[in-house]
Formats: C-alpha cells, sequence, structure tokens
C-alpha cells in the first residue's frame, strides 16, 4: 500500500514538472500573442502535452509500486482533473480539455500495457519455516 502511494506521488509530481512545465515553455517559445484564440497546432500540443503526462506518470507511479495498474489509473485521472482546473479555467477552450479527457486516459492505458502491469492482487511470498 505504501508503494502504491508513494509511485502516484512521484509519478504525478515528476509528470506534473517535467512534462507539463517542458511542455508551458515550448508553448511560449512559439505562442503568437498577436493572435485571437489558440491554433489548431496549439492545441494538439496541448492535448499530447497531457497524454504524455498520464504516459510519464503512469509508468513512473507503476514501476515503484510493483506493477499494479490501479495505480497506473489513479495517475491518468489525477492528471484528467489537472487538465480540467487547468484548461477550463485558464484559456476557457472546452473543446480542448474534452479531446484532452480520451487522450489522458489513453497514455495511462498505454502506460499500464508498456509495464505489463497487472489488475490482481500483488502474489504473497510463502513465510519459512510454516506450513502457509
Amino acid at each position: 500500500m505504501l508503494r502504491s502511494i508513494i509511485g502516484v506521488t512521484f509519478g504525478v509530481l515528476v509528470a506534473a514538472f517535467i512534462v507539463i512545465f517542458a511542455a508551458n515553455a515550448a508553448h511560449h517559445a512559439f505562442y503568437n500573442p498577436d493572435a485571437n484564440g489558440i491554433g489548431l497546432a496549439e492545441q494538439l500540443g496541448i492535448i499530447g502535452a497531457w497524454a504524455a503526462c498520464a504516459f510519464l506518470g503512469g509508468v513512473i507511479a507503476l514501476l515503484i509500486a510493483k506493477r499494479w495498474a490501479p495505480v497506473g489509473w489513479v495517475v491518468a485521472m489525477t492528471m484528467a482533473l489537472f487538465a480540467i482546473t487547468n484548461i477550463g479555467v485558464s484559456s476557457g477552450a472546452w473543446g480542448v480539455m474534452l479531446a484532452a479527457l480520451p487522450a489522458i486516459a489513453g497514455g495511462g492505458w498505454l502506460a499500464i500495457l508498456a509495464t505489463r502491469s497487472r489488475y490482481g492482487p500483488p502474489p504473497v511470498k510463502p513465510k519459512k519455516g510454516g506450513i502457509l
């Protein structure tokens, strides 16, 4: 249980700090303040950044938590909540937010597939010296 909590914490923090800050820096490097609204390339970049966040954070969390699949979904849903609050409040681009949600779920699912995670309980190690 503790490994799952630590995995989710590190997965969310690393994904948030590395991927989102890198995507934010790239956005500000190419952003055109004279344009009204955001273009298609920027919208796809935002969606891709959130999907990458869910994937990278999920992989980190799953590796720490010994590949227990629900941990990857917790990271993905946390990223979805961050995306809803960030996109919905800051830019008001509801279409981007709605498109980002399945992309985030896809990133979490790919993290589970890439790490070959399982949904069942972790295997119990036999105790030494006992019958069970």
